[in-house]
């Protein structure tokens, strides 16, 4: 009984120590693709893609709001002048993409340059259909530091020409919460790179050089990825 639990505890220890070495990779990795506003402004990519983040009372939350304001800044100053909306509408009575694009329009982007995705259920399946459905080959990304690491992991993974920018409410970073969901997700991210997975939600393809608006209404002939 001893020795098991010897074996036991030298294997949790040996998980715990990969799952850090993972978390150290995807830091590092990320962190060689994030940029400052100016320098973003001069990548000239096919899209700026907002990560949804929430909603309060059916409108952006504080942390979303910061990621919107950033991606917002980088399109009127700079040369990317697509914005895809990232984000959760699983259901008819969450829709965290038409909240996010309305906020960008009531900030002056015209609505023809927001595209919606309604099936950005978590960041691997936004990554995923930026390059599978949206035809992306190059992207902005923008959210919150903590969560660009992966993002920015993911998306080099997917052979996309990529950058990050910060959104600027550091204090989020802070959040224990925050710190602890994405050590584990940052593993998880790498388990489905490995495993090459695919998006949740398989849908038609979008043309980003058709109107934004085409993307309004959320499609329901999809096909669930086997």
């Amino acid at each position: 009984m001893k020795k098991l639990r010897k074996y036991v505890m030298r294997f949790i220890l040996v998980v715990f120590l990969l799952t850090v070495i993972m978390n150290i990779y995807v830091i590092y990795k990320g962190n060689t693709k994030i940029v400052d506003n100016q320098t973003a402004q001069e990548f000239k990519a096919d899209a700026i893609v907002v990560l949804g983040a929430g909603l309060q009372d059916g409108e952006p939350g504080s942390i979303l709001q910061d990621r919107l304001n950033t991606a917002i800044e980088l399109y009127k100053k700079g040369k990317t002048k697509k914005i895809i909306m990232s984000g959760d509408h699983s259901s008819d009575f969450y829709n965290e993409v038409s909240a996010m694009k309305l906020y960008a329009m009531q900030k002056g982007v015209p609505s023809q340059d927001i595209y919606l995705d309604h099936y950005g259920l978590n960041t691997y399946d936004s990554m995923y259909r930026a390059k599978y459905i949206f035809g992306v080959k190059s992207l902005i990304v923008v959210t919150q530091k903590y969560h660009l690491y992966r993002a920015l992991h993911i998306a080099e993974n997917l052979n996309l020409d990529v950058k990050g920018v910060a959104s600027s409410l550091e204090w989020f970073n802070s959040k224990l919460e925050q710190e602890v969901r994405e050590y584990f997700a940052r593993v998880k991210s790498m388990y489905s790179l490995m495993m090459q997975e695919k998006s949740e939600f398989i849908t038609p393809v979008v043309d980003l050089n058709g109107s934004g608006d085409d993307t309004n209404e959320q499609i329901n002939n999809f096909n669930e990825s086997e």
